[in-house]
């Protein structure tokens, strides 16, 4: 009885420095790859939205990407035709965002393939 309590003691002792050694190597590498990263590297994001008939939530959608604390990014809004003010609502944000595109075309699911 003694031996087994004492087994899994130890096994959760061993689980535990394995967990915390992965751990530490996982933040040194972090640690050196942001250290040692090209400053000047800053790829472009493309964030899709695809939409339909989302006039309540796509101002403050766009305005949630817009606000993301990485800077290089384009935000393309498709819209499906809406039946109400999507399509006006995203145009007139493409006003004050720059990098927004709005674009409407039919079928929602095929406008993310072309």
């Amino acid at each position: 009885m003694l031996f087994t309590v004492s087994f899994y003691i130890l096994n959760i002792l061993i689980s535990l420095i394995i967990v915390l050694f992965g751990k530490y190597k996982n933040e040194k590498r972090t640690n050196y790859l942001h250290e040692n990263r090209d400053p000047e590297y800053n790829p472009l994001v493309t964030v899709i939205i695809p939409t339909y008939n989302e006039e309540d939530v796509i101002e403050n959608t766009i305005k949630t990407v817009e606000k993301s604390s990485y800077k290089n990014i384009e935000v393309i809004v498709v819209d499906d035709n809406s039946k109400d003010n999507t399509f006006k609502i995203a145009k007139s944000l493409e006003k004050i965002y720059p990098n927004l595109i709005v674009i409407q075309k039919k079928g929602k699911k095929g406008n993310l393939n072309q």
